[in-house]
């Protein structure tokens, strides 16, 4: 009879004290384009049994998004999952956070009849606008049997991670030409040089007597679990003493070269002539004529006029005289 009791209170919900085998945090924070840890807490009775990490409103539906294997770190996508049997904890781990992975998650633990669970409120913030992956020149360009460096600058959080360079025009098809292995140590192969700067969090990527054939797409990439990031790079090799590239831009944008300055100087005394020609000695020999009429003018005065005003002063005199008392 007990037997059949205790077998009740181990499979109808309503009698169970699952809520207390499994605890975790009721909820959690994350910042969108980060990381975020949860971890939950078991009773050691259920140090042998598989859990797992769910997601959905409801547990009897959630979708499974990563279950443990013994002790082993089990990753899918950018969510990994660890149970740690010697402290009784599983811990769960959401990379790379979007706005969307916002909602209720499960820590449960998987057995015969009614699974033990705990709900979690998973929160993702805004992230700040800052380069979360790898960025790199939108092209860089070097003369035939010269050498090109470039360097290519990642977030911190990529520092112990693989770096690699890769041609071809499509990143999730291209060639890795050579890679780093977890270590600022250089790496050389043929032509083709490599070292990661975990100080500077950059990759250097030097590529030596440059090839016509090596004008190409190439990437600054990341390996890691999942998807790769990636960079692209365009690199151009021109001709032996000849910088094609160069001229081109040069072409397509405004210069103050010399020569510039020549042709602008012609121009400017090729107009100075003409209106020194056609508009200023015409003004100024109209200028000195009337300058000099003017003057002929003020001088000439008439006889008669002259005449007639000192006559005019006389008899103005002779009046004046008569008159005073």
């Amino acid at each position: 009879m007990w037997f059949l009791a205790a077998l009740l209170l181990f499979l109808v919900p309503g009698c169970s004290t699952a809520q207390d085998a499994i605890t975790g945090p009721n909820m959690v924070n994350g910042q969108e384009q980060s990381s975020l840890t949860v971890q939950c807490r078991y009773d050691s009775h259920w140090k042998n049994y598989r859990k797992y990490w769910c997601r959905g409103a409801v547990w009897k539906t959630c979708e499974i998004l990563v279950k443990t294997y013994m002790e082993q770190l089990v990753k899918k996508d950018r969510v990994s999952i660890r149970d740690d049997q010697t402290d009784f904890i599983v811990t769960v781990t959401m990379e790379e956070l979007r706005k969307s992975d916002a909602g209720i998650y499960w820590c449960e633990i998987e057995r015969f009849g009614y699974n033990h669970k705990f709900k979690v409120n998973v929160n993702i913030d805004p992230g700040k606008k800052t380069f979360q992956n790898i960025l790199g020149p939108a092209w860089v360009r070097g003369p035939e049997k010269g050498s090109v460096t470039i360097q290519c600058r990642y977030s911190s959080r990529w520092q112990a991670y693989n770096k690699w360079w890769c041609r071809g025009a499509n990143w999730k098809t291209c060639r890795v030409l050579i890679r780093t292995t977890g270590s600022e140590k250089e790496r050389t192969s043929g032509r083709l040089s490599i070292r990661d700067n975990w100080r500077e969090n950059s990759l250097l990527v030097t590529m030596e007597m440059l090839r016509q054939n090596d004008t190409d797409t190439y990437w600054c990439g990341i390996e890691k679990f999942g998807t790769d990031r990636g960079t692209r790079v365009k690199v151009i090799v021109y001709p032996e003493g000849r910088d094609t590239m160069s001229s081109q831009l040069d072409s397509s944008m405004p210069t103050t070269d010399s020569n510039t300055h020549v042709i602008s100087s012609d121009l400017y005394k090729r107009t100075h002539y003409i209106l020194l020609a056609f508009l200023k000695v015409p003004a100024l020999v109209i200028l000195t004529g009337v300058v000099l009429w003017l003057k002929r003018s003020t001088r000439k005065v008439p006889e008669e006029q002259w005449r007639h005003t000192l006559s005019s002063n006389s008899d103005s005199e002779i009046l004046d005289k008569d008159i005073a008392p």
